[in-house]
């Protein structure tokens, strides 16, 4: 809404591409006084001719974690425990972080092969114009740096903070920070 004010006339037309419906209505009732420039898509465009504008929207992607214990990779999960509550399960796999991870120490992280697949479509899209993400992360050496030993994800729920998505499941927004 902010955006749409400041630039006026100078946007002739907006998409918003969101697959939610009960947020689409939520955009509907607070933009509804640029209507007329609006519409909404559940997917991007063939072809993108213009701005692409994302505001927190790669760290809010689902992650992949990696657990590295005691020098061997694993693929974090979530399975029920025997009350039917989740909790998390390591599977040995070949995955791994883009770069070697120095150290021996036991080593939690994020990779994001849905940001990424984002990613590689806008460029296929993009015929003309140019893309703005707004988001928080870290150069891919800071991202796995061996001090960040315990990952980045995060969840945020009624202005609180806490590392673990297992708690009030569906309730909390989940993010990991952004490897730029």
């Amino acid at each position: 809404a902010q955006l749409l004010q400041a630039l006026g006339d100078r946007v002739r037309s907006y998409t918003i591409v969101d697959l939610s419906g009960s947020l689409q209505q939520r955009q509907r009732a607070l933009l509804a006084p640029v209507a007329d420039k609006l519409r909404w898509v559940t997917q991007l465009p063939q072809a993108i001719h213009g701005v692409v504008l994302g505001n927190e929207l790669l760290d809010a992607m689902p992650v992949q974690l990696l657990a590295r214990i005691k020098g061997h990779w694993f693929e974090r999960g979530v399975v029920l425990d025997a009350q039917g509550q989740p909790c998390w399960q390591d599977r040995p796999t070949d995955l791994r972080p883009p770069v070697d991870i120095a150290g021996r120490h036991d080593f939690l992280t994020e990779i994001h092969p849905q940001a990424e697949g984002f990613m590689r479509t806008l460029v296929d899209r993009l015929v003309r114009g140019a893309v703005f993400l707004i988001d928080y992360g870290f150069g891919e050496r800071e991202y796995y740096h061996p001090q960040r030993a315990m990952g980045t994800l995060m969840c945020h729920q009624a202005h609180r903070a806490d590392a673990n998505p297992l708690v009030d499941v569906g309730a909390k927004d989940i993010t990991a920070h952004v490897n730029f």
